[in-house]
């Protein structure tokens, strides 16, 4: 089975006035293709998980883009298109896939856009049809909106704060 991943993830807050730009991405590094398993390999991490997961059951992961930043104010739209556009470009490129495999959060707000996740998985939707199964790991806070949910097929929500189960349940999805 072949499976497209990638990491697209922020937790807004619309309160602040800071923008979420591209440097405040590259502060946690932004990170490319087969550069993502050489950097989170054997960590406790979400993207370990997925690679562990995908040893075990035999799954061949094609890695999109890593993208993380630390919660703060909207998304800026460049940094929105920058991400999406990878992710889309990615699972494109992959060719025939069997999944699309996420790690977003739940919460990203955008300039232009109150449901920033859920206008990635939409587009995504759209791009692999309605057969390929679509699944994300989310924030325990995550905002469930319609659009999510009808663009998914999956979802795994952690349960702890602090986030001591990540790994865990980035491995269930």
């Amino acid at each position: 089975m072949r499976i497209v991943t990638g990491t697209f993830s922020h937790e807004t807050n619309t309160f602040s006035n800071i923008p979420t730009s591209m440097a405040e991405f590259a502060k946690q590094g932004i990170t490319h293709g087969e550069d993502i398993p050489r950097r989170f390999r054997g960590t406790n991490t979400i993207e370990a998980a997925f690679m562990d997961a995908a040893e075990e059951h035999g799954f061949e992961l094609i890695w999109t883009v890593f993208g993380s930043a630390i919660p703060g104010g909207p998304v800026t739209t460049e940094a929105f298109e920058y991400f999406s556009g990878h992710l889309l470009e990615g699972i494109q490129a992959a060719g025939q896939i069997d999944g699309v495999l996420l790690h977003l959060h739940g919460a990203m707000v955008t300039d232009d856009l109150d449901d920033g996740e859920g206008h990635v998985l939409e587009a995504i939707r759209r791009l692999v049809g309605p057969t390929i199964p679509i699944v994300t790991t989310l924030d325990l806070h995550a905002n469930m909106t319609p659009r999510i949910i009808q663009n998914c097929n999956a979802l795994t929500g952690y349960d702890t704060y602090p986030h001591v189960d990540m790994y865990e349940r980035a491995r269930e999805a």
